[in-house]
């Protein structure tokens, strides 16, 4: 005996399995971004304005950090190296 399946209809249920596969991967991203928004909110206005002044600090003292190295770097022995190179 000779069985014979048929094929028709197939591509629907294919059609059908791929729409269901990206309806869940698209719920699973929106549910995912969503978490992720309210987290952001979570930082109080009070925190981020207590950060300020840290802020203000590490500015200056990098600025001040910088303004030192810009005063002690001699560069003529850099020029110099780079010349002989030349």
């Amino acid at each position: 005996m000779k069985y014979s399946l048929s094929e028709r209809g197939t591509g629907h249920i294919v059609a059908f399995l791929l729409v269901v596969v990206v309806a869940v991967v698209g719920f699973v991203g929106y549910t995912v971004m969503n978490s992720q928004d309210n987290k952001d909110n979570t930082v109080s206005t009070q925190q981020k304005v207590e950060a300020v002044p840290e802020l203000k600090q590490a500015d200056a003292t990098l600025s001040d950090a910088n303004n030192e190295l810009e005063t002690g770097l001699d560069t003529t022995a850099l020029d110099q190296d780079i010349d002989a190179m030349l």
